[in-house]
């Protein structure tokens, strides 16, 4: 591995882009990279054990293409052999971790009490489903997902350690997607079905999957950033937030793709959509304004129906937004999808054929709330919808305590929402921007609340007794 200074860190990635050299080589200076990343993340100064890897491997794992693909570059592999046993490995091991940390299950569920249910509705649609054992194999990555989540809140520091694996992922899945689509085209690059130009994939199957990495990386930097200069985090190092920043325009630019007309729409939007809600909830804040909990929450319901509904009106309701962003009014073909797959979901409109039960050529419908509707039903959707509501709306009521993770969370649930009307990451919790809702519901509503506690609770202490301190606060 090349020595990589501070001085230099960046520069290996300008070389990667302007110059040409051996593959070989590229690789090297990209692991290099990557590795000086890291070093961000392993001096940031709280508690955490190295159980933390567990997730931050597993989320690595589902943000990229199948690991049986990787195994034989063949993009048509669908995980046979390799996916599950490494979902049952990590569910396995996820277990024993919390079983070692005596974790309460009684108290998680009754604070993720919508989310339990949608897991435990996929577990019981695997009775009507007609391929029950495929069913079941997706339903125990559900369960993984799940586990992943709740190892990261059994950290000493949940939030720092959240942040850490959010960190972590963005470090290493940007640069390599970099480095495939500039050195291994075979993997990192395709041709559109429907117009034939060339696409930026990067370690994904897909763009829109590159694009939600890409909505990832530069929503939670730019948090991330502004949370530094308002002295709300702490820089560990003196070149963090070059790094940062760096990574930034470096995810904007893969982001863009070879052309705009070859960008994901869809992650643009969502993206736009979440960083004016920032700036919006930022603004009210300034003016004593924050918006209550039903008003968020009525937002984000209205986006599911009208994602719910978009499939069956063959999108007429959002051709302008189309429009605007050069697309045509199919939504790049889109729309014929969803015309195949309406008449499927009319045969079984109120439990669907089992959570992974139906079988779809192509494999996504295109239609995050239509791809629900096919494998649990109605019922389904209502279930994830309210999952999304009831995390917005629990996050909206610690907006005056603690502004910047419930932002984080509200924004990070209204772009997933968005997302879903064409896209397909909101059939499972192994779905990359699915799996980042999911821990910010889990971790950070909790943990924010409860760090906003404890703040006012030393604020509340009396200064001429500093003795008291420890007492007052509960150490």
């Amino acid at each position: 591995m090349p020595v990589v200074t501070p001085r230099h860190g960046c520069a290996l990635v300008v070389s990667l882009t302007l110059k040409k050299m051996p593959k070989q080589l590229a690789l090297l200076f990209c692991i290099g990279f990557v590795w000086w990343l890291l070093q961000f993340d392993r001096k940031q100064r709280y508690p955490r054990t190295s159980a933390l890897w567990l997730p931050t491997i597993w989320i690595l794992a589902i943000s990229s293409r199948p690991l049986d693909s990787w195994s034989n570059f063949n993009i048509g592999a669908s995980g046979a052999v390799l996916d599950p046993l490494f979902h049952g490995t990590m569910l396995c091991i996820g277990l024993i971790v919390l079983g070692r940390r005596d974790f309460n299950w009684g108290r998680a569920f009754r604070a993720n009490w919508w989310l339990f249910v949608l897991v435990g509705y996929m577990l019981t649609s695997i009775v009507w489903s007609d391929m029950m054992f495929v069913s079941f194999k997706r339903c125990v990555r559900e369960l993984t997902a799940l586990v992943m989540a709740l190892v990261v809140l059994t950290e000493p520091a949940p939030l720092q350690a959240l942040q850490s694996l959010f960190r972590r992922t963005i470090y290493v899945l940007v640069p390599f997607s970099l480095l495939v689509i500039k050195y291994y085209p075979p993997i990192g690059v395709m041709y559109s079905r429907w117009t034939g130009e060339i696409q930026w994939i990067g370690v994904t199957l897909q763009k829109n999957s590159l694009g939600r990495i890409c909505l990832t990386a530069i929503f939670f930097l730019i948090w991330t950033l502004i949370r530094r200069r308002k002295r709300r985090e702490p820089t560990v190092a003196r070149y963090q937030n070059h790094a940062d920043i760096f990574v930034l325009f470096l995810s904007a630019w893969l982001l863009r793709g070879p052309s705009m007309w070859a960008a994901s729409a869809t992650a643009i939007y969502a993206l736009t959509a979440g960083l004016l809600g920032l700036w919006g909830l930022s603004w009210s804040r300034r003016h004593k304004m924050l918006p209550g909990p039903t008003m968020l929450a009525s937002i984000v319901a209205i986006i599911v129906v009208v994602g719910t509904i978009t499939p069956f009106v063959g999108g007429s309701n959002l051709a302008g937004f189309t429009s605007a962003v050069g697309r045509d009014s199919t939504f790049t073909g889109r729309t014929e999808i969803w015309a195949e797959y309406v008449p499927a979901v009319k045969k079984r409109p109120l439990f669907g054929y089992g959570f992974g039960g139906f079988y779809k050529v192509p494999a996504e419908a295109h239609n995050g709330y239509l791809d629900v509707w096919l494998g649990l039903g109605f019922v389904g959707v209502v279930i994830t919808g309210m999952f999304l509501v009831s995390t917005v709306r629990r996050a909206a009521l610690l907006l005056p305590r603690n502004f910047d993770w419930a932002a984080l969370t509200i924004c990070f649930t209204v772009m997933a929402a968005i997302d879903h009307i064409s896209g397909s990451s909101f059939d499972s919790l192994q779905r990359q921007l699915m799996a980042v809702v999911m821990f910010v519901s889990v971790i950070a509503i909790p943990h924010a609340a409860k760090a906003s506690v404890t703040r006012s609770a030393r604020a509340t202490i009396p200064k001429a007794q500093p003795q008291r301190i420890p007492t007052a606060i509960g150490f």
